[in-house]
């Protein structure tokens, strides 16, 4: 099936069906790795919840009060490349990556969009408790050093990396004059399949000047 080269015109629960697959080869292939109980991390839960990656990827798009943007989701990805380098221990297996992409989703949508929802309601479509994901979200943002943001390039290329490793789907036309990046073979990877891999730098980044990111209020507008 073709889909469309511009990330921002494809249909939201094709979006959502690329990435749970790339989420569940990656998790397939990270649960073969042995799990080091020294090393845990608070995304680690004591079991696998009973919900597929797809299932819940779609319980969040359908139950969150706005329409998550493109963006918020394909960043997803962005976000475990760069923790993955940062901390190897929290790699994506059954046991973190259904509050990896909670955690991720909340923070995203906080830094990328005009309105959002409260953590709150982020948690109960989560099936977690408030105080969890506040503890989470804290985490998540002191691991990646608030650097929550990236260049539309960068999701291009997540974009079409995607539809190229995905059995059912290849690359059609795009609407209108956009310029659409083809990434080469190797631009890009996802670390969290690798059990080793170098740090690179990291460019610190300032703190947004607005309210703590996990206390915003139901569809708040975000300021600047």
């Amino acid at each position: 099936m073709e889909v469309n080269k511009n990330y921002l015109r494809v249909d939201t629960n094709i979006l959502l069906e690329l990435i749970g697959f790339m989420l569940s080869r990656l998790v397939q292939h990270n649960d073969q790795l042995p799990l080091d109980r020294n090393k845990l991390t608070r995304f680690h839960s004591r079991g696998a919840p009973g919900i597929s990656i797809n299932d819940y990827l779609s319980r969040i798009h359908k139950y969150t009060n706005t329409d998550l943007k493109p963006c918020c989701l394909l960043i997803l990805l962005i976000y475990i490349d760069r923790i993955s380098v940062i901390l190897p221990e929290l790699t994506i297996t059954s046991l973190t990556v259904h509050r990896f992409i909670i955690t991720a989703i909340t923070v995203s949508s906080k830094a990328l969009c005009d309105v959002f929802c409260t953590a709150s309601h982020y948690s109960k479509v989560g099936g977690i408790s408030l105080n969890e994901l506040n503890l989470l979200e804290r985490e998540f943002l002191r691991i990646i050093d608030w650097n929550l943001t990236c260049d539309n390039k960068q999701l291009e290329e997540y974009y079409l990396n995607l539809v190229n490793s995905h059995p059912n789907y290849t690359l059609g036309g795009g609407d209108g004059d956009e310029d659409i990046h083809t990434p080469n073979d190797d631009a890009i990877t996802l670390y969290a399949c690798s059990p080793t891999h170098s740090k690179p730098q990291i460019i610190p980044q300032s703190r947004p000047n607005h309210q703590d990111i996990t206390e915003s209020p139901q569809q708040r507008r975000r300021l600047s």
